[in-house]
């Protein structure tokens, strides 16, 4: 770090002189205009390239590997990192099942396109623009997603509904494409301050909402596991007890989950009180829901009690994300 001493004109304007070196690197001489920012704990960002755009980064990935898995990881990854292209390079014909599990991999990310394809090679590039989107849209509209599959995966218990069952299956793809691109977003955000201002987050709250998305994507994992439980079970008509004591687990997830959510994204310290009283009743009545799962015949009870563990296992993930709500007033810096 280098210290340097503020100079004051005549008129009261307060300078201070930019280092040689640095204004050397940066090609600035006498008329260069420099954008300046001010950041929120009070710092000053200068920008001598506030008007030039970004170079397109390509990761290029050669073809073949040791294995195919290697390149489709390579893909993933790449995309990931925010890279703008990715060139897939082969020495010899790519195959013909090895082409279409690289192109599955490109589906199943959001904003990938194949630009160029021959024999030999692919060009792939992102047409996503990352300053159009924002973090906090992404994930509103992986809650939504996770909170209707949970829904429909209890309705296809309670109904015996093995097709509502499969498109639970089916959406698991939507929440998992969506995780992606908001690590894509926040990856790209922590290495592009501009990027992260217009999102308005610090790269501490990026983690936090990594850690968010991570979440709310395991809440589709579980909902997709209640569903294959479904699938997996002999069709039984079930009791009056059984399907209210479902039905009231699944109101709920639902409202402690979009407490959990919102509170994290308004940061509202009143929500930590309000998810855990909501966790509080639903212990009780996944015990409800335990008893009359008891009652049933020996054969459905496995089912039933892994899908309660299932359920279990969403509550938990809501309070996890209260976790990164933190209270004002009850964390304080040391010196102040």
């Amino acid at each position: 770090m280098e210290l340097r001493r503020t100079q004051e004109t005549g008129k009261g304007t307060l300078f201070v002189s930019l280092p040689k070196h640095w204004a050397r690197r940066q090609n600035l001489r006498k008329g260069s205009f420099i954008a300046i920012r001010e950041r929120t704990d009070g710092c000053l960002v200068l920008d001598p390239a506030y008007e030039q755009t970004g170079e397109i980064q390509e990761a290029v990935i050669k073809y073949p590997g040791s294995r195919i898995d290697y390149v489709e990881w390579g893909i993933t990854g790449a995309y990931l990192l925010g890279y703008d292209a990715v060139i897939i390079k082969a020495e010899e014909r790519i195959m013909p099942k090895d082409r279409e599990r690289i192109k599955r991999t490109i589906q199943s990310l959001v904003g990938l396109e194949i630009l160029e394809e021959h024999a030999y090679g692919m060009q792939v590039q992102c047409l996503i623009d990352s300053t159009l989107l924002m973090p906090e849209r992404l994930l509103k509209r992986m809650n939504s997603i996770t909170i209707s599959m949970q829904n429909d995966a209890l309705t296809a218990l309670t109904e015996n509904d093995l097709h509502l069952a499969e498109v639970v299956t089916r959406r698991d793809d939507e929440v998992d494409r969506l995780y992606f691109l908001l690590v894509r977003l926040l990856r790209s955000a922590i290495r592009n301050p501009k990027l992260a201002e217009r999102f308005k987050i610090t790269p501490i709250e990026c983690l936090d909402y990594r850690v968010t998305g991570t979440l709310i994507e395991s809440i589709g994992d579980y909902a997709v596991d209640i569903a294959s439980d479904i699938l997996n079970t002999p069709p039984y008509r079930y009791g009056e007890g059984l399907l209210s004591s479902i039905k009231d687990v699944g109101e709920t997830l639902e409202e402690m989950q979009n407490l959990a959510v919102n509170g994290f994204l308004t940061m509202n310290e009143k929500t930590l009180l309000e998810v855990h009283q909501k966790h509080d009743l639903l212990l009780k009545q996944l015990e409800n829901l335990e008893g009359e799962v008891a009652k049933l015949l020996p054969s459905n009870i496995p089912y039933l009690s892994s899908i309660t563990s299932s359920l279990d296992q969403i509550g938990r993930s809501n309070l996890d994300i209260t976790d990164l709500i933190v209270p004002v007033g009850v964390v304080e810096e040391k010196g102040s």
